[in-house]
């Protein structure tokens, strides 16, 4: 065993025990969100481009193949990284042992894609289905060389790192896929790209992470790793069912064309829950496991996580749902219309996916993780039918309906068993929601009156959208402290660093807020 396995041993264990679980979370989101901001920018203009460039049969090939890939990735990554970010005291061969298993998985996922990808194409009737997954899936290779290092540095709570990696791929592979699109190279715009800056960045990954690993295996830590990540594995069931599941049946009975606009529908309407939702579900990890043992601590985090997505991402959900028609008019071409009403419906599922994402990994904080298998064997039971039925008698709309219509039924449930696990009384959402909840529909009112207001008397859409915008998100804090300065104030301690903080005006934040 190397001596750098050794030392990242010891590194693996945090070195923030003293700090409070919401300063550590709010700290990995600081860093997290600031240092792929720019990234993030690049990246919807990237996206505003390709919906310029790439036709609706473009998005949904790629839509068809990723769905499956998606499906294999999840058996080839076996659930390692919550193995490793979960695990309170990690042996020296524990990371190695993971490395060895995603590689084996990664081989064995390729070569099942190999074998897959001609009767892929015959269930999807497009014979170009059979290159694309078989290219795509090359990439299982490039992840598992990556995919450990990822995870001990979120381990390590080093979100700066982290951050750094992250954004820069996303920054290149967007550039890159821009410079292929311009070339005329279609849909392998959506595929090439991420594959070959992420072989490319293979390596500083383990040079942030300060790790390599060993020629060692070790029996026990495998069954301790496949103890775990099996029930990790059946829980991303869901995730796959409710993110791809639509673009396997879209494609199959509606063809590539209607499996573009759900695929183009779908990414927009889950912009805020993988740009937002998914980055504080991924610190929400490392802190839960971080309190560890501590069932007062992470009760404390868990409300805190809970609070400042409800205050920020329910209101941009809703004003996204308000402002689609304007949003769809000013930055898409005609051609994306037909995604319009399915964006407004999918934006109800980009919430609830939002709120709940955080719940799973508490779950697994409190070893309660059969809670999450249960929970994932009947929302995948329900959720394929639903998507079925709905597809085959109303098109895309019923597909749409009957996504939204399971997983917002599932995530109510979700937050209905929480309390009993938390030990809460059993009104404790509805009075930590009511603020944020009637904020978010002033915030609703005021985008569609002031829009409506600006329509008739002439205004340019783009600058519509950007004025009734912001008076809405300008009103809807001076709602929420009239009705619970505590709480947003509570929330503002959490997410914004002190500096601005030092900035708000005192109606916001009271002299004594501001410690």
């Amino acid at each position: 065993m190397s001596e750098l396995e050794n030392d990242t041993a010891a590194e693996s264990q945090p070195q923030d025990q003293g700090r409070s679980l919401g300063s550590v979370m709010r700290a990995g989101v600081i860093y997290w969100a600031g240092g792929n901001f720019v990234a993030r920018v690049i990246k919807l203009a990237v996206h505003i481009t390709l919906a310029w460039k790439l036709d609706e049969g473009d998005y949904g090939l790629v839509a068809m193949t990723d769905a499956i890939l998606t499906l294999l990735r999840m058996f080839s990554e076996f659930g390692t990284v919550p193995a490793i970010i979960q695990k309170k005291d990690m042996s020296k061969g524990y990371a190695s042992t993971a490395f060895w298993v995603n590689s084996g998985m990664s081989v064995v996922m390729v070569c099942l894609a190999w074998v897959l990808a001609p009767r892929l194409a015959a269930f999807y009737n497009n014979e170009h289905v059979t290159l694309v997954v078989r290219v795509s899936s090359l990439g299982f290779f490039i992840m598992a060389l990556r995919i450990i290092p990822m995870a001990l540095l979120r381990k390590q709570l080093q979100f700066g790192r982290y951050a750094f990696l992250d954004s820069s791929w996303h920054i290149a592979s967007g550039l890159l896929a821009l410079v292929f699109a311009f070339a005329g190279a279609r849909y392998w715009s959506l595929v090439i790209p991420q594959m070959i800056v992420g072989l490319l960045m293979a390596p500083l990954w383990f040079v942030a992470s300060k790790w390599r690993p060993s020629f060692l295996f070790d029996k026990k830590e495998f069954a301790e790793i496949f103890a775990f990540s099996k029930n990790v594995v059946v829980v991303s069931l869901a995730t796959f069912t409710l993110s791809h599941a639509g673009f396997i049946i879209a494609g199959h009975f509606l063809g590539a064309d209607q499996a573009g606009i759900y695929k183009f529908a779908m990414m927009n309407a889950m912009f805020i829950t993988f740009n937002f939702g998914w980055l504080v579900a991924n610190v929400a990890t490392s802190g839960f496991a971080l309190a560890k043992g501590n069932d007062e601590r992470l009760r404390q985090g868990f409300g805190r996580v809970y609070d400042s997505l409800l205050a920020s991402a329910i209101p941009l959900h809703v004003l996204l749902f308000v402002q689609a028609g304007l949003v769809f008019q000013s930055v898409f071409p005609e051609k994306w219309v037909p995604a319009l009403h399915l964006f407004r419906i999918l934006l109800i599922c980009g919430a609830v996916r939002t709120m709940t994402g955080p719940i799973t990994q508490f779950y697994y904080a409190v070893n309660r993780s059969h809670v999450n298998v249960w929970l994932t064997a009947v929302q995948v039971s329900l959720l394929l039918p639903a998507m079925y039925f709905g597809c085959v008698y109303e098109g895309l709309d019923g597909l749409a309906i009957g996504t939204v219509v399971v997983s917002s039924t599932l995530g109510i449930a979700m937050y209905a068993i929480t309390p009993y696990i938390n030990r809460w009384e059993s009104m404790h959402y509805v009075r930590r929601s009511l603020p944020w909840l009637t904020g978010s529909a002033v915030l609703a009112a005021t985008a569609y009156f002031s829009s409506r207001f600006f329509s008739g008397i002439g205004m340019w859409p783009r600058a519509n959208l950007v004025l009734s915008s912001s008076l809405a998100l300008l009103l809807y804090p001076v709602v929420v402290v009239l009705l619970s300065r505590e709480r947003f104030e509570s929330v503002v301690k959490d997410i914004v660093p002190g500096r601005i903080r030092q900035k708000l005006p005192r109606f916001f934040l009271r002299e004594t807020s501001l410690d």
